[in-house]
This record gives C-alpha cells, structure tokens and sequence, in this order.
C-alpha cells in the first residue's frame, strides 16, 4: 500500500518544484490533502478487501487470524490475494528466486504453475494437523466445522493429496508444530497424507542450508 502512495507522492512532489514560486505554497497544501485523499482511499480498500468474520490478533508465537463471530460450518473467513507470480517451465524449486526472503514462510502454493504472496488477513492464518478451515477455488478459507467467537482460525500447510507425487517440500519451511491436536506431528518437514491413524509422506523433500526450524503458532 505504501509504495504505490510513495510514487503518486513522488511525482507530486516533483510538479511542486516546477510551479512559479508565488503559488508555491498554495499548491503545497493542495498536494498535501492529495495525499492525505489517497491514503484515506488506500486504507478504504484495504479495509474493504478483508470484509470476512475474521481478524488478526497476536497470540504467545505471533500474529494469528481469529472469529470475529460465532461461525458456522461453511463460511467464508478470508481471501488469498496479493502478488501473483508464476513458477517458469522446468524450475523444479519450490520456492521461486522471486518471493523475498520475508515471504517464503508466507506464500501459497496454488498449483504446478502459480503462488500467491498474500496482502490480506489470510497472510497470518496459522497451521494446525487438525484444522478448522480449508482453501476454496476461489483461493477463501472456509471453515469446515463450527468455530466460535475469538477461537483461532487455521488451515494445514503440508497435507497434500496422494496423488501429488511429484510435490517438493523445501526444508526453509520446516517448523515445530505446536497445535496440540490428538493426531499432531510434531514437526512439520514434508508434505504428508493420512493412511487411516497414520500420516505418510507425499512427495519429495528439498535441503536447503537456509533452512531453520521455527515455532508454529497453531
């Protein structure tokens, strides 16, 4: 959001040193409430983009994404949306050179050929082996069973379908899962399926020497 304020502002800027001097101090209040208008309009967006029964909120590990409200099964509480990239033909890495290194733990896999680092709330929805919402087409996080006002909204970030035999689990996302849930992992550090009480490994995994282990906070 400030980025795109900091170009308009730029250019802005750059047309008030070009002005006579005698209206210089006039226009300068001008481009001062332009760019109070567009950071009011920017915040309106924003605002408007998240417009979910939902809201971040820190918990002991970091940001989490909670109800707002009682919520039904089937319910829409976020969106993944933000910059979407494309994976190039033939690149086998699972995390593309191109997500910033403030990313990596934050993106989503859409398919073989596209991600979505998210600029919405969805950004900070936490893992759990036993989650209480799961993604839609529509890239929504839905939830999948009752969740109550100020319960913690999750999803899970390593089961897969079986059939995704050619997935590759990059060891920069391995984490120690806090979740709590009967049937928890412990740690998360592949892509995995549940075989009856048991969870199986799909896939393939990546070493990589950046990689660390962190603290889930669901």
């Amino acid at each position: 959001m400030y980025h795109d304020i900091f170009c308009i502002c730029s250019n802005a800027w750059d047309y008030v040193r070009g002005i006579i001097a005698s209206d210089v101090e006039h226009d300068i209040m001008r481009c001062e409430e332009m760019i109070t208008l567009i950071d009011d309009d920017e915040l309106q967006m924003e605002n408007s983009v998240d417009n979910y029964p939902s809201m971040v909120t820190e918990n002991d590990y970091g940001k989490c994404l909670i109800a707002t409200s009682d919520i039904e099964e089937g319910i829409a509480v976020a969106k993944f949306d933000g910059t979407w990239l494309k994976y190039k033909k033939d690149d086998m890495k699972p995390i593309p050179d191109e997500v910033p290194a403030d990313d990596i733990n934050h993106f989503l896999i859409i398919d073989e050929k596209n991600l979505v680092i998210p600029n919405t709330s969805a950004r900070y929805i936490n893992h759990s082996c036993d989650p209480n919402c799961k993604i839609n087409d529509d890239m929504e996080v839905v939830t999948m069973r009752p969740v109550k006002q100020g319960e913690e909204l999750t999803i899970s970030y390593n089961v897969i379908d079986k059939k995704w035999i050619d997935a590759t689990w990059d060891s920069r996302w391995d984490f120690i899962c806090a979740c709590n849930s009967p049937i928890c992992q412990g740690v998360i550090n592949k892509y995995v399926c549940r075989d009856g009480d048991k969870w199986v490994q799909v896939g393939k995994i990546m070493q990589n020497k950046e990689a660390c282990v962190i603290l889930s906070s669901e």
